[in-house]
């Protein structure tokens, strides 16, 4: 019904005149876009066409932008593309810019490569191209409608649609181009990754495989190491152990000894108590021998004294003369014991004095060997403590030996299982 109305108006419509517009269009484009606009069959004719439409496009380009964009702005996947790099106001625009030049009856180089620029953009953000065909089909689907309105001769109509069928035929043949162009790329870098990583493979696998070897060679001469510092370590334990066992028996022993040269200090200290006693009693009885020294002295005077009053008495003091003299002798006696006991006190004196500074000198040489003693019963003590730690660090390397000896063999482990890697890769490689 609605083809019989438009061919009821045809004879009262405006034509597109088109003809007129052939000065106006020109195609000056490679040899390959050249053959690829023969094969769609789009000439200059199609583009007089699509110049002739110029403004209907203009004064509906909102509608046919909003038709384009309103199934993506639906399209979460495609919106996040979009405003990941870009936004769709900005989008909108630069679609009205590439819609009005598929009017404008040029198509040349810059035409072309703004074309290809803008697929390769596509490519870049990760735009999948079902969309993207799907997008153009769209804007084919809009620009029909908005033409239904504007071009009602049919002839014009049909002209109108088959110029815009082969503009977007070509737009979808540069982006499908720009897909296979870089898809190509990406083969050929692909292809050379692969080539360069089979390379880089098979120089590592062979590098894997030599290090190997070296790493086994090393790991032997270091569990040979190892056994070689186990068994000295052992040793090592084994003698401090023993010096151990000599140290606390030195220790011990200088106890004994402290206990003994603290004996002889106290015995030594009574010895000068009871000497100085000695000497107190010795001076004693030099009071006394003087004392009974002065009386025989006194005892010889009165005896002198009564043997002249026995001669001034005559026959009568014969008989008093005799005790005198008897008196004189014990006096004499007594004075000459006496000097022998102060001689021999005196003597006895004399080595008491000369025990006491001996006595004293080893007293004093006590006390060194007491200080001697306790300074070597610590340095023991230290030793022993010593010897104690060494032993226990010992015993902790011989510990940490073995368990490094338990790590060397893991590691010797995993480098077998890297070699049997590194020749499987190989043989990858080689399938490659």
């Amino acid at each position: 019904m609605l083809l019989l109305k438009r061919k009821s108006k045809q004879e009262n419509v405006n034509r597109l005149n088109e003809e007129s517009r052939l000065p106006e269009v020109s195609i000056t484009v490679s040899p390959g876009v050249k053959k690829q606009l023969e094969m769609i069959q789009l000439s200059e004719a199609e583009l007089a066409v699509l110049r002739s439409t110029k403004q209907y496009l203009e004064e509906n380009i909102q509608e046919i932008i909003d038709g384009f964009y309103h199934p993506i702005e639906n399209n979460p996947v495609l919106l996040a593309i979009i405003e990941k790099y870009s936004s769709i106001d900005r989008l909108k625009q630069t679609l009205a810019v590439h819609i009005a030049e598929m009017t404008n009856g040029i198509i040349d180089t810059p035409f072309i490569e703004k074309r290809r620029k803008i697929a390769k953009m596509h490519i870049h953000i990760g735009l999948p191209t079902k969309w993207y065909i799907a997008s153009f089909q769209n804007l084919q689907t809009t620009l029909f409608k908005v033409m239904y309105r504007h071009v009602t001769h049919m002839e014009d109509y049909n002209n109108v649609i088959n110029a815009f069928t082969k503009i977007l035929n070509l737009e979808q043949q540069l982006v499908l181009e720009a897909y296979e162009e870089e898809i190509e790329e990406i083969r050929a870098t692909s292809l050379r990754l692969k080539e360069k990583m089979t390379e880089r493979v098979h120089e590592a696998s062979t590098g894997l495989s030599a290090i190997s070897e070296e790493s086994m060679a090393s790991l032997d001469s270091i569990n040979d190491r190892m056994s070689e510092v186990s068994i000295l370590t052992t040793k090592g334990t084994q003698s401090i152990e023993k010096i151990s066992h000599f140290s606390t028996e030195g220790k011990d022993k200088m106890g004994v000894q402290k206990e003994h040269m603290s004996k002889i200090l106290s015995d030594m200290r009574e010895m000068l108590k009871e000497i100085y006693q000695l000497q107190q009693i010795s001076n004693q009885i030099f009071d006394i021998v003087a004392i009974v020294q002065t009386i025989a002295e006194q005892t010889n005077l009165l005896s002198l004294n009564a043997s002249i009053e026995a001669a001034r008495a005559g026959e009568h003091g014969k008989g008093f003369a005799v005790v005198a003299e008897e008196v004189r002798k014990l006096s004499d006696q007594t004075k000459s014991s006496v000097t022998n006991v102060s001689s021999l006190i005196s003597g006895t004196k004399q080595q008491v004095d000369k025990i006491s500074a001996y006595i004293i000198s080893v007293e004093e040489l006590a006390k060194n060997g007491m200080g001697s003693t306790n300074k070597a019963h610590i340095f023991f003590e230290e030793i022993v403590e010593s010897i104690g730690s060494s032993k226990s660090q010992s015993e902790q390397v011989e510990v940490e030996m073995k368990e490094i000896s338990l790590a060397v063999d893991e590691i010797s482990n995993a480098i077998s299982h890297l070699t049997i890697s590194a020749e499987q890769l190989n043989r990858l490689t080689s399938e490659l």
